[in-house]
């Protein structure tokens, strides 16, 4: 006897790959909160102070304005696509799978030159301060930071608490004097020729993509940290769609993998069509060197945002309405018929 069944060819999903309810602990709703809440740190103030009263003078009004609203997009996506997890039993990795199939291994090549990026300029930023702060030379800084990292790293998770608490404990009390010391200048004057609701440095602090002070860290900061995470944007709106596509279903992990090649290509199609939208010193630069080939880099901010950055929110919209059309053009999922005999 003659049977044909047709299988996806990613839908033999390793059991391995997801945790049994009776392992997974908290309710979509906490872990939800729990991960928005990563974006609320420390960080985001001391960021956000340095952006109001950075060299764009937004004011501290208009600076804290834009933070709040730049965290509260940030922890709405977060939060929207980790209620995920105790309903699928996967990791945000795994479960890009879903949509991705074979080609997951694309957004995990962007993440890790992402934390590659980051972590080296945390280093910087530490470095930069033992050497200024202490007078001593960069190299030996640079020392200095590496021979606390490696033993954290070999150690692992315990030294990493001991370290964290101690760290943590120490940022309190300089948030604390960062806050009393900034309530007590005054703002500075509104720059001649300015009239109006400043759109451009309220976006800018919304995307927290310009670091003042005209250093050339901070130049390198404002570099660095929005190309850095521009490419989670289009990430998020092809599995935000996936996901939607999936939500009513009770083992939504069960269903044939999307498009995964209109996937791949809605992500990467979604981080060009972002570049447009960035303003970075570098693009800037880069755009005004090579203005035929490259003069695209940052052109919506320059004429229309006055410098302020909308890749973030662009990069989100492209991404999910490139894979939404990918989806609804090929709505028959990738298949092939495995014929069997008996």
């Amino acid at each position: 006897m003659d049977a044909t069944t047709t299988a996806d060819i990613d839908s033999d999903w390793p059991e391995e790959a997801r945790l049994d309810e009776s392992q997974r602990s908290g309710s979509p709703r906490s872990l939800a909160a729990t991960w928005a809440g990563v974006l609320l740190a420390p960080g985001t103030i001391i960021t956000g102070m340095v952006a109001a009263g950075g060299s764009a003078d937004p004011g501290l009004a208009i600076g804290f304005a834009g933070l709040a609203v730049g965290t509260i997009l940030g922890s709405l996506a977060v939060g929207s696509i980790s209620i995920c997890g105790p309903r699928t039993g996967m990791a945000q990795m795994p479960l890009g799978r879903l949509a991705f199939g074979a080609l997951n291994v694309v957004p995990q090549i962007f993440l890790i030159g992402s934390l590659i990026a980051y972590n080296a300029l945390n280093d910087l930023f530490g470095v930069d301060t033992l050497a200024t702060r202490l007078g001593i030379p960069f190299l030996v800084a640079l020392a200095a930071v590496v021979a606390i990292e490696v033993p954290v790293v070999i150690v692992g998770v315990r030294l990493m608490r001991v370290l964290g608490t101690v760290i943590s404990a120490v940022m309190l009390h300089i948030c604390i004097g960062l806050i009393i010391g900034a309530s007590q200048v005054p703002p500075a004057p509104v720059p001649p020729g300015v009239e109006g609701f400043p759109v451009g440095p309220f976006l800018l602090a919304v995307g927290l993509g310009q670091i003042s002070r005209n250093t050339q860290l901070g130049l390198l900061t404002s570099d660095i940290v929005p190309f850095a995470g521009y490419y989670t944007t289009p990430g998020f709106g092809v599995a935000i769609v996936e996901l939607l596509y999936r939500w009513k279903d009770p083992k939504p992990w069960k269903r044939p993998v999307g498009r995964w090649r209109g996937a791949a290509a809605a992500f990467l199609i979604g981080f060009i069509l972002l570049l447009p939208f960035t303003a970075t010193p570098l693009g800037n630069q880069i755009a005004a060197d090579y203005p035929i080939a490259l003069g695209w880099l940052g052109w919506v901010p320059r004429p229309l945002l006055n410098g302020g950055d909308g890749a973030h929110l662009a990069g989100a919209v492209f991404g999910a309405v490139l894979y939404a059309l990918f989806r609804h053009i090929g709505r028959t999922p990738n298949t092939v018929t495995v014929s069997s005999s008996g």
